[in-house]
């Protein structure tokens, strides 16, 4: 049923496969999580981000777009005169 697809069909299955290869090398520690959530309760109201990454594999290209989505959602809020519900 794929056959028709050509070398596209290959496709999910690299994806798999690089993905499983790319979760191997990295050295995935549960503590990262926990110690984001404790930054963030540390952290104090108004200073606080967003959206908060712990990826290590796409964490730099994610915070990048999460910069890029809370400078769209900061205009947006205050646009409709709620800048206040960022702080």
């Amino acid at each position: 049923m794929t056959a028709g697809y050509g070398p596209l069909a290959d496709v999910p299955e690299q994806i798999g496969e690089g993905m499983g290869k790319a979760f191997e090398s990295l050295e995935l520690n549960p503590q990262m999580v926990a110690d984001a959530i404790f930054n963030l309760i540390e952290t104090p109201k108004g200073q606080r981000p967003l959206r908060t990454v712990v990826d290590g594999i796409s964490g730099e290209h994610v915070k990048i777009a999460n910069e890029n989505v809370k400078e769209g959602y900061s205009n947006f809020l205050a646009a409709f005169g709620m800048a206040e519900m960022l702080n």
